[in-house]
């Protein structure tokens, strides 16, 4: 029986899986995990994503093309973007600010 892509959640103290999330066949984005609860990943359906991830969950989707890339993060002037590549384009997401 032939099982699609997914991303896996392991636990690092058990080593048993916690969540899995489908992404399709062919689907070659790298993975990025943020301190926020946030995992970043692309899929088959040229989406790239965003997850919960406590529970993988997906939280939002925008379909910018296959991400050919493992998404990066960074700081500008306190703000949290991420950043993908899709098409020989890059694509940069502001992440919401933290409350205080």
């Amino acid at each position: 029986m032939h099982e699609s892509g997914f991303v896996e959640a392991i636990d690092y103290q058990t080593g048993k899986a916690r969540w899995k999330h489908p992404i399709g066949d062919g689907a070659g984005s790298g993975v990025l995990t943020t301190d926020t609860g946030l995992t970043f990943t692309g899929d088959a359906a040229r989406s790239f994503m965003g997850l919960r991830t406590s529970d993988g969950t997906t939280l939002w989707h925008s379909s910018i093309g296959r991400v050919e890339n493992s998404p990066v993060s960074f700081e500008l002037d306190g703000r949290q973007y991420v950043l993908a590549a899709a098409g020989g384009v890059l694509f940069a997401y502001a992440l919401a600010e933290k409350s205080h």
